[in-house]
């Protein structure tokens, strides 16, 4: 009977040492990738950072690494959300800010974020609506020019 207690003691001294190095790598994990994010520098031309970076390469791994150990947390998904908006991936930051909004509603700062996010998104959309307007009439005026030149061409012979 005390064998089986001993031993018994021993499996959840041991259970307890594997959870608690699981959270310290976890943990770990996350450092990496908030070191990394501030690492990545943006671009003095481009409104994003490089994808190509390789503190962005390592952020993205070790944010990944940490969200596979603690799925529910958060405050990780917000940040790694930081991160896909600096490398213009508005979709997947987005994402992310809604799963940490979801998992922690009573975060303001993450309604705020998300809210902001989703009004951007809506402009770039809106932008890119009339952008493609905007070329859509130039090319029907184009093809309207080369239509009445080629009938005043016509009348002409």
């Amino acid at each position: 009977m005390k064998r089986t207690i001993l031993v018994l003691a021993c499996l959840a001294g041991l259970a307890t040492v594997a959870f608690i190095a699981r959270d310290q790598i976890a943990r770990a994990h996350y450092r990496t990738a908030l070191a990394a994010s501030a690492a990545i520098p943006k671009g003095p031309s481009t409104r994003y950072a490089s994808l190509a970076d390789p503190n962005y390469t390592r952020a993205k791994v070790s944010f990944t690494k940490a969200l596979a150990t603690y799925p529910r947390n958060a405050r990780w998904h917000f940040e790694y959300g930081r991160l896909l908006c600096r490398v213009g991936r508005t979709d997947q930051c987005l994402a992310e800010a809604s799963i940490a909004a979801a998992l922690d509603p009573t975060n303001s700062d993450f309604k705020t974020v998300l809210l902001r996010l989703e009004a951007n998104r809506k402009e770039e959309a809106l932008s890119e609506q009339r952008d493609t307007n905007a070329e859509f009439a130039r090319t029907l005026a184009e093809e309207q020019a080369q239509q009445q030149e080629r009938a005043r061409i016509l009348h002409d012979r």
